[in-house]
């Protein structure tokens, strides 16, 4: 059977997905896949909402990898999307191929941190760890080693017990420490056994931080898709960057030797000479004061207290001139971890030789990650310190980001001899992927837009209203159009409203002036719950109206009439004034290009695409989109912005979506009135 074949009218895909229609779009993305695929070429693919993009990649990588005897790894940004491929789409696959006698093996995997390991689970339960701290903690184990005896894998998330973190970390994998084939618990490594399904896999789910970070090396593939690879870059940015906070190296120093409990690695070990141990606990009593002593430096140095925000909770500065701060850390780190290298001559055990090893291993990384913070010598990354609240108390952090990687991504995913599909639903800017491949380093590529098969012209409405000044040259006088504006929209829109903002500022002006209107709907403000709570309440509202920033912008699905409004406030530029946008936007200045052009704007337009395609996500979804800013209209670069987004009819005034709102309602309202 031919792969346009199973995706046709007549094809078994009906008989398998309820409600399946023939997208020509699902089609041309599934053949551009397969041809990818076949001639081992680098494709990018930009798929429009509703085409039905992980059936159109998965199908054509199922058959190419069966027929081919060869393996690929798909590699997608969120949890949420994992699960989706697994529990849902995988499976549709395979019954699709099962129906024409092709049998297609399908496995998850994460890092190795994610797994239960069964030698630290057990060493922890027969009291040769010191962490456990109450009978609630000695039940959890109880029940989790009579749970691991019947188990087919030892992921953390299809563990179906509540496994409180700390608790957690004393018994996931350790790669560092594991004993492998010459540990107790060899034969029955829930693990291992993960590998094996992995290694038998003809399509294998990853996600990027583990694709970038590095697969096991025992896992050879022979092609790449990535999804959701619009974060791509970020991912990149995250794996190959340095966050060091006072916690961290808390953490590592307790786990050496806590001072408070007499805890850790080295009170464990007996055989530990007494003499060296206590040279150990002295080091660490002054390195707790040391390590406190160097991140106030770094934030009474950098003005951080004085610059704190108390809107966006957190103040950030960069550090341009090496050793901002002395340094009187490093050196003792290093006796601590030189210390606990002599401890190796003193282990009783394969096992604690491994742990011993794995402890001065992070020592040395925290030194060279604090050094390579002070020494701030590469013009490459971006250095800076950020003051933050977390858990209701300020917290300073280091930071040391690279500005461009795309040469690592090219060496890592590009450069490499197997086909890569690169796959989103926003990827371009302006018609083209210029800004994209620049951004992770992407040179000769196919490429193709899909347009989404939805009708926008029937079921979407735009209005962009006249009279508000310009943001960048009137904020102020912006501020108060955009307060006013909003607190009235409320009353023309009978479903469920998005407020997408770029202020902190600006989005609480709005909710104290919605809220003191006395509305009567449910309003849900993004900072008074996580995010996910945030959504699924504004789901069950029906009608709520939610008020949000960054997270919101993108990867949020709600259909339906729950969300019949989606508000830009701003065009998204991003702010100007952060350090890693500061160190980019000079990092184009010395490769003699025009920062805006080739960055700010792309990176916004991509961004505005993002929050408008929140509205629209099944065929039978109709709303408003309103976008406040008027440089849509007065700036040059506004048809940009306009010419990135489905083209769909244009309303003048509120009264006009009301009228919108009437007749598509009028339109589904079955015999007995009620709204379907």
């Amino acid at each position: 059977m031919e792969l346009s074949d199973y995706l046709s009218e007549q094809g078994p895909l009906r008989d398998i997905l309820r409600g399946f229609s023939p997208r020509p779009q699902q089609t041309r993305m599934a053949q551009a896949v397969l041809s990818g695929l076949i001639h081992g070429q680098k494709v990018i693919i930009e798929a429009g909402t509703g085409v039905g993009k992980s059936l159109a990649y998965l199908l054509p990588s199922a058959i190419w990898a069966i027929e081919n005897k060869k393996k690929v790894v798909i590699a997608t940004y969120t949890k949420a999307l994992q699960e989706q491929l697994i529990a849902k789409d995988l499976p549709v696959v395979q019954r699709l191929l099962k129906a024409n006698g092709i049998d297609l093996n399908f496995s998850l995997l994460m890092g190795s941190e994610n797994y239960l390991c069964l030698q630290r689970l057990h060493r922890t339960l027969e009291g040769s760890s010191d962490l456990l701290t109450s009978a609630e903690q000695q039940e959890v184990l109880n029940n989790l080693a009579s749970w691991a005896d019947k188990a087919a894998t030892g992921l953390r998330n299809r563990i179906s017990l509540d496994v409180p973190a700390e608790l957690w970390e004393s018994i996931n994998r350790d790669a560092d420490i594991c004993l492998g084939k010459n540990g107790p618990y060899w034969e029955t490594c829930l693990y291992r056994k993960d590998i094996n399904r992995a290694r038998a896999a003809h399509i294998l789910v990853v996600n990027q931080h583990l694709l970038l970070a590095g697969l096991p090396s025992w896992l050879d593939f022979d092609a790449l898709v990535i999804d959701e690879a619009h974060n791509l870059e970020d991912v990149a940015v995250s794996s190959l960057g340095v966050t060091l906070s006072e916690n961290k190296i808390k953490r590592l120093l307790d786990d050496a030797f806590n001072i408070k409990t007499s805890r850790g690695l080295i009170p464990r070990i007996k055989t530990i000479p007494p003499v060296l141990r206590d040279e150990i606990k002295t080091h660490i009593t002054q390195a707790h004061k040391i390590a406190s002593d160097f991140f106030v430096a770094v934030r009474d140095k950098l003005r951080l207290v004085q610059d704190f925000d108390l809107a966006l909770g957190s103040a950030s500065k960069r550090v341009l001139e090496p050793r901002v701060i002395e340094d009187h850390l490093t050196s003792l780190l290093e006796r601590i971890g030189l210390s606990v290298q002599k401890c190796l001559a003193h282990s009783s055990s394969k096992e604690e030789e491994n742990q011993l090893s794995a402890l001065s291993k992070r020592y040395l990384e925290i030194i060279k990650q604090i050094r390579r913070f002070l020494l701030c010598e590469d013009a490459n990354y971006a250095y800076w310190a950020e003051l933050r609240t977390i858990r209701k108390k300020p917290a300073t952090i280091v930071c040391v980001k690279p500005v461009d990687v795309s040469a690592a991504l090219r060496e890592m995913v590009f450069e490499k001899k197997f086909p890569v599909i690169l796959t989103s639903a926003t990827l371009s800017a302006n018609q083209n992927f210029d800004h994209f491949k620049q951004r992770v380093g992407a040179l000769e590529t196919k490429e193709l837009i899909v347009d989404s098969p939805f009708d926008y012209k029937s079921n979407v409405r735009l209005l962009i209203p006249h009279g508000f000044p310009d943001p960048s040259a009137q904020p102020e006088d912006y501020d108060r159009h955009a307060v006013e504006f909003c607190s009235r929209l409320v009353d023309y829109v009978p479903g469920g409203i998005f407020f997408l903002f770029t202020s902190w500022k600006t989005l609480k002006s709005v909710a104290g002036k919605i809220r003191s209107r006395g509305v009567r709907r449910q309003i849900f403000m993004q900072g008074e719950e996580l995010p996910a709570k945030l959504l699924e309440n504004f789901k069950a509202a029906k009608n709520g109206i939610l008020l949000g920033t960054d997270t919101f912008w993108q990867g949020v699905d709600v259909p339906g009439p729950e969300l019949s409004c989606v508000v830009i406030t701003k065009l998204p530029f991003i702010p100007p004034d952060t350090p890693l946008e500061q160190s980019r936007q000079e990092w184009y200045v010395r490769q003699g290009k025009d920062a805006f052009k080739n960055y700010i704007l792309p990176r916004a337009v991509i961004k505005f695409r993002q929050g408008f395609g929140r509205l629209i996500r099944t065929q039978t979804d109709f709303g408003v989109v309103i976008a406040l800013d008027p440089r849509i209209r007065t700036k040059k670069y506004g048809k940009v912005f306009l010419k990135s987004i489905p083209a769909c009819p244009e309303v003048k005034e509120l009264k006009d979506i009301a009228q919108f709102f009437s007749e598509k309602n009028e339109a589904v309202k079955p015999p007995n009135g009620n709204i379907l």
